[in-house]
């Protein structure tokens, strides 16, 4: 038969374990522990002493959060997203996210926020939404470009 160990009082992390807490369904050890934040949460035996859960779930939500303020993208005034240039900052969301002001090329304005700039998410005011998912004109002008193009390229090698 194993021995008990007995954890009450150590530091795991995060996590200071105050009582034997019981069995789970499997019969392992499980303890009550309370996390520097204040939060109690139950443990296994494997898991702390292995270092598997150092704290009540706090500890991961701090790590991203720390890594999402460092990997913040500098906004670049005069940059341009889609259809959209970046005239300047407009502050921060409810979330903390950063928000930029922007210019549409149909003469729209937005504020949107950065990331979703940077990563596609948003490309106009919305007016190509508005124009019921017709293409932009600037985008259309292009087609059209290319279709004459085409057009003029069969021409010249049927001649």
């Amino acid at each position: 038969m194993p021995r008990k160990l007995d954890l009450t009082g150590q530091d795991f992390g995060r996590l200071t374990v105050i009582d034997l807490h019981g069995l789970d369904s499997q019969g392992r050890i499980r303890w009550e522990c309370l996390c520097d934040c204040g939060q109690l949460t139950r443990v296994m035996t494997w898991d702390l002493v292995r270092g598997h859960t150092r704290s009540c779930g706090c500890l991961k939500s701090d790590v991203l959060r720390e890594r999402g303020r460092r990997r913040q993208t500098p906004v670049s005034i005069g940059s341009r997203h889609g259809l959209l240039t970046v005239t300047g900052e407009a502050g921060r969301d409810h979330a903390g996210r950063l928000l930029v002001t922007a210019s549409c090329d149909c003469g729209g304005h937005t504020v949107a926020r950065w990331n979703n700039l940077l990563t596609g998410v948003t490309r106009s005011c919305g007016c190509r939404k508005r124009a019921g998912r017709r293409l932009h004109r600037s985008a259309q002008t292009v087609l059209e470009n290319r279709q004459e193009w085409r057009e003029e390229e069969m021409e010249e090698e049927e001649s």
